[in-house]
């Protein structure tokens, strides 16, 4: 039966919430526009939920190292049935072969629930189905995480989770531990468990399954200790041209223009090449052509600086550089290995403050940028 039309995906637990006070035993089923996920329940509780774009477990096991790709790829022409039933069928060849531990099978199903219902709650709007009576075609239902509490655990949490995905990025995003930072941070047992496996290779998907920790709290970790410094992000050499100039990252400068004392903000890459600039500055062409040639200047700057760093300096970079211009303006480079900020103000601007925002910002645009 057709459940509604459509609604947001934040709408998700109260849906849930209906279904298990009406202890519900079936399907409901969520897509939109180019995605679809569904939610198995039994009288009310999660039993499974699975996403086009979820993590499969062999996928899981593979990443995890803990089996190789052509002993995979030999377990998956064991399954009967059709293909997009091997993932869902796979578990019980894996514990009759005894190829993983059975507590490792039921982590990975807990990781791709999770992942399936926080996915759901990023979808502006979704068509829900109930269906009733369907149950998921599991190999070993009894490896499914029945007795987590699902539902709680949605509620207290998908509020949070749109500020933790747009911090922490796409699940192929990658970060490197800061060795300058890490030294002047007490981590918790938690924080070791993240910051210990992320090394610049492994994606955020790849870091929260080998954190062991649940799918929410690894990714919360992960937003904290890049606001703490502890890790940064990867940035590739070159940017999709539709970033260029383009209104979603314009956007991200405007809690720095609204600072008092700010004069403009604009973004460019280590070439000199304009990324974006605040769309104050773009409505006066002498303005821009001057932002453009000064974009140059910065950039050269910048180059020089780090060419003269001390050659045992361990961070490889600098973050921030503040000149002073003749007319009483001062002018921060906020500085990553592939973007430069580039912050105009009056002298008795809130520097504190704009140099906290102007980290933030940079960051939120970082991971605009990189995490596609």
């Amino acid at each position: 039966m057709r459940f509604v039309e459509t609604m947001s995906g934040q709408d998700l637990a109260a849906i849930l919430q209906s279904a298990a006070e009406n202890q519900f035993t079936g399907a409901l089923e969520a897509n939109t526009s180019n995605v679809f996920a569904t939610v198995w329940l039994r009288e009310g509780q999660i039993l499974y939920a699975r996403s086009s774009e979820s993590t499969g477990l062999g996928e899981a096991l593979l990443s995890l190292g803990l089996i190789q790709r052509d002993v995979l790829d030999e377990l998956m022409r064991q399954v009967d049935g059709p293909s997009y039933l091997q993932d869902s069928m796979l578990d019980s060849i894996l514990i009759e072969q005894q190829r993983v531990p059975a507590q490792l099978i039921t982590y990975v199903r807990a990781f791709q629930i999770a992942e399936a219902l926080f996915s759901i709650g990023e979808w502006e709007k979704v068509g829900y189905e109930m269906k009733e009576g369907i149950q998921p075609k599991i190999g070993a239902v009894d490896l499914l995480p029945v007795q987590f509490p699902w539902l709680p655990f949605l509620t207290e949490y998908a509020p949070d989770w749109p500020r933790i995905r747009q911090r922490v990025g796409l699940p192929n995003q990658l970060f490197r531990q800061k060795p300058l930072k890490r030294r002047d941070l007490q981590l918790s047992t938690e924080e070791e468990k993240v910051y210990n496996v992320i090394d610049g290779y492994r994606r955020a998907k790849e870091v929260i399954l080998w954190s062991g920790l649940n799918y929410y709290t690894a990714h919360k970790i992960i937003y904290q200790m890049l606001d703490s410094g502890a890790i940064d992000i990867v940035e590739r050499e070159s940017f999709r041209p539709s970033q260029f100039m383009s209104k979603n990252i314009s956007d991200k400068l405007q809690p720095i223009l609204k600072l008092p004392g700010v004069i403009s903000a604009f973004l460019v890459d280590r070439t000199g090449k304009m990324i974006v600039q605040d769309r104050s500055t773009s409505e006066y062409e002498e303005l821009k052509e001057h932002i453009k040639s000064m974009a140059t200047i910065f950039v050269k700057t910048v180059d020089d600086f780090e060419r003269n760093l001390p050659k045992d300096t361990e961070s490889g970079r600098v973050e921030q550089i503040l000149t002073e211009k003749e007319n009483g303006t001062k002018t921060l480079l906020i500085i990553s290995g592939s973007v430069i900020l580039v912050i105009d103000a009056t002298g008795d601007v809130n520097w504190g403050l704009l140099r906290l925002t102007g980290q933030r910002t940079l960051l939120s645009v970082r991971m605009q940028l990189f995490s596609q």
